[in-house]
């Protein structure tokens, strides 16, 4: 990655509403004037410069050509930024990355300073963000198709043709193939759209690539692999053929056009401006050396997902971190946010040398795994509130794959959980998405922790020997070394006089009531209790079977609202509400709720659920293990999270989803694949033949039959197919033949 130092940004134009960022790499060149080019990225009349702003990059001119770009920018208001790399190879991945690094937009373009648009390119590109999902997923990008026209007829009638007109004319030339017009097109092409923090997450393109070439080709690969949008084609490393002949589905070219020719049928391409290319020079010299880069970076990402360090945002300034292995604040899904990070080791300071530190090195923020995890950290944490340092809390949320970033505090310290965050009316968007998560988690084993399999709840009460009118009381137990029960205990003081709570209502409550406990997953000591009935059951069984729930401050209150269970909360939590849940410290506020029969309210346990659900938490797919914890029992650690929902770390949230937009065979798309019969499928039916033949008799009517239909396969398949019997088979004598 180049020195930030070495980069100078005239970014002035930028509009503040704008959706898409244009980013063109340019460097000068002897054998052609870029100059007169700059412009042609702004040949569409109907651009909104409010929704699209423009940024040329120019990795390492010469100090002449600098100004001249840079004036002309200038004059068209287009932003300009130079890297001081004149003295090193040309790299357009740099160039490329510096652009991201420095656009401020959700989505970006890269697009080459020999392209020209039409107009209502730009409005067509912001409108298929849209029809593509890319807000939905963020891995999905778009693929531009070039036409490449010819340096005379082709630009001459390109040029005199009206603008409303010059689009559809030229694609007509295309389809009927007039090679005096065009000289190729190309639906495979680097002008893409990404979603930019999605594109900065996985390190943007690899500057290991230098000169000409395969840049573009290596990230798209990696993207392909992740979006799963299309099936995956047979031998996908291998190349075969060029984008525009490539007719069988196999190889990664056969895939990687079919995201360019999504908008080539809709029409959604651009025109390459012909211009001379020097074979000679080092920037073309370089494509066999790329080449073979190539071939073994997409291997090494298929077997050991290997690609390029996360790039930062420049505009989000410097973080502390504490770790670069916590998946939890260390995940290059959320790193560009981030901007520049700084790691220090917090055994190594005290409040007063981090706060020092912070201040020293301009940092803006302070990413922190759960604050008040050891004594320590509370130590540094608290210090750095004193200073009103900005602080981002991370730790695992309440429900199963969840996580928080939080800039307000941690758990029921935090004022991210207020009314004036979550208390309104519901869309419908989000009432539906609500219903939908809801009916999914209560239906799968799945848990925050281990658990047992689903049964069922009318089963469990079968099986714990409960009458269909007796009531139940559920206590899920905690562990009493969570940094919850030691700092957010509340009224109750401490985990032992929970627990005589839990025993004096289990002595007290009517003969109608049945106290089941389970202790929590994780713990191996089961406190002393009388009158209880112990159970090991799936949490989720038992939340469904309870009338009342009693804990100190479990996240099991919030799963419990997906059940709209009353739940009654001994310690601080930061689910309270009175229209959820009660507070009780006594066994006598227990025995007032019971009384009450206080119920939750549906509507605020639905606009709660939705805020933790749609707009706090984010989630991700965890990799977890079991380790002995210190006071006896394990603990889950957490290796590694893969987010597919990213909240409240910035304005821009982001959604993951390899199952969107799924494209299938039987699709348009693949009819140019589809309309070829492979050799193989021929040798496959030799075979059968064959077999008859070496089963059946010497010159049996048999033998003789199936050694006639071995030479018609092969002499003639669609002969073959066409004379079956079999209405299947004659149907593959219509599709187009390879022999």
């Amino acid at each position: 990655m180049i020195e930030i130092r070495r980069v100078s940004t005239d970014i002035e134009n930028n509009s503040p509403h704008a959706i898409l960022t244009v980013i063109i790499p340019i460097r000068g060149m002897s054998c052609r004037d870029i100059t007169d080019r700059l412009g042609y990225c702004l040949n569409d009349s109907l651009i909104d410069r409010e929704k699209v702003n423009f940024i040329v990059v120019d990795d390492g001119s010469n100090l002449e050509q600098k100004n001249q770009f840079k004036e002309e920018c200038l004059s068209l208001k287009i932003d300009y930024i130079y890297i001081d790399t004149q003295f090193q190879p040309f790299s357009i991945a740099r160039a490329r990355n510096i652009g991201a690094m420095n656009a401020k937009t959700e989505f970006i373009m890269f697009m080459d300073v020999d392209l020209y648009p039409y107009d209502g390119f730009y409005n067509q590109v912001i409108s298929e963000i849209s029809i593509q999902g890319l807000r939905e997923n963020a891995n999905e990008f778009l693929m531009i198709g070039v036409i490449y026209l010819t340096p005379k007829r082709g630009q001459e009638l390109f040029f005199s043709t009206s603008n409303s007109d010059r689009k559809n004319l030229i694609i007509q030339k295309v389809l009927e193939n007039d090679e005096t017009i065009f000289e190729k097109f190309s639906t495979g092409t680097s002008v893409n759209v990404y979603n930019r923090l999605n594109f900065l997450s996985h390190g943007g393109n690899d500057e290991d690539f230098e000169e000409w070439g395969y840049d573009d080709l290596e990230y798209n690969i990696r993207m392909i692999r992740d979006i799963k949008k299309f099936p995956y084609p047979t031998e996908i490393l291998k190349d075969f053929k060029n984008f525009r002949t490539i007719n069988e589905y196999k190889g990664w070219k056969s895939v990687y056009r079919l995201f360019g020719d999504i908008m080539f049928q809709k029409g959604i391409i651009l025109f390459h401006i012909w211009h001379e290319v020097d074979q000679k020079s080092d920037y073309i010299k370089g494509k066999e050396k790329n080449r073979r880069l190539f071939e073994k970076k997409i291997e090494d990402y298929a077997r050991y997902q290997t690609q390029p360090a996360p790039l930062p945002c420049t505009s989000s300034g410097r973080t502390l971190i504490f770790s670069d292995s916590n998946p939890f604040v260390y995940n290059r899904e959320i790193l560009p946010e981030l901007g520049f990070t700084y790691k220090q080791d917090e055994t190594s300071h005290t409040g007063e040398s981090i706060v020092q530190f912070v201040k020293t090195n301009s940092i803006d923020r302070v990413l922190m795994f759960n604050p008040y995890g050891t004594e320590h950290r509370l130590s540094l944490y608290q210090a750095l509130k004193g200073e009103k340092i900005p602080v981002l809390v991370a730790e695992r949320g309440a429900l199963r794959n969840s996580l928080f970033y939080d800039w307000n505090g941690f758990n029921a310290e935090s004022k991210s959980y207020s009314h004036e965050f979550w208390d309104f009316p519901l869309k419908k968007e989000k009432k539906e998405k609500l219903e939908n998560y809801i009916k999914n988690e209560i239906n799968t084993d799945h848990s925050l922790e281990r658990q047992v399999s689903l049964q069922g709840a009318s089963k469990l009460r079968k099986k714990l020997g409960l009458g269909v009118h007796e009531k139940i009381f559920f206590v899920p137990l905690q562990r009493p070394s969570d940094s919850v029960i030691k700092h957010f205990c509340g009224k109750i003081g401490d985990y032992s006089n929970f627990i005589k709570l839990v025993q004096e209502t289990a002595d007290n409550l009517p003969v109608n009531w049945k106290v089941i406990v389970k202790k929590h997953p994780l713990e191996d000591d089961i406190p002393k209790l009388n009158n209880v009935i112990f159970t090991d059951a799936n949490i989720k069984d038992l939340i469904e079977l309870s009338d009342y729930i009693f804990l100190i401050n479990s996240g099991v209150g919030v799963l419990s609202l997906l059940w709209n269970k009353p739940v009654l909360y001994a310690g601080k939590v930061f689910y309270a509400d009175n229209r959820l849940n009660r507070e009780v410290s006594t066994f006598q506020e227990i025995k007032s709720a019971l009384q009450e029969k206080f119920s939750v309210d549906i509507g605020t346990c639905q606009r709660f659920l939705s805020y933790l659900i749609n707009d706090f938490y984010s989630f991700g797919t965890f990799k977890t293990k079991e380790i002995p914890w210190e006071d006896g029992g394990r603990m889950t650690v957490t290796t590694g999270i893969k987010l597919y929902q990213i909240r409240n770390l910035t304005d821009s949230n982001r959604n993951y989803s390899s199952a969107l937009n799924r494209i299938e065979k039987n699709s348009m798309l693949f009819d140019r694949y589809n309309s070829i019969v492979k050799k193989e499928t021929i040798e496959k039916e030799v075979v059968v033949f064959k077999n008859i033949v070496e089963q059946s008799p010497p010159h049996s009517p048999v033998s003789i039959r199936a050694a006639k239909k071995i030479k018609k396969l092969r002499e003639s398949p669609q002969r073959f197919f066409n004379d079956s019997t079999s209405s299947f088979i004659q149907g593959l004598g219509k599709v187009k033949w390879k022999k």
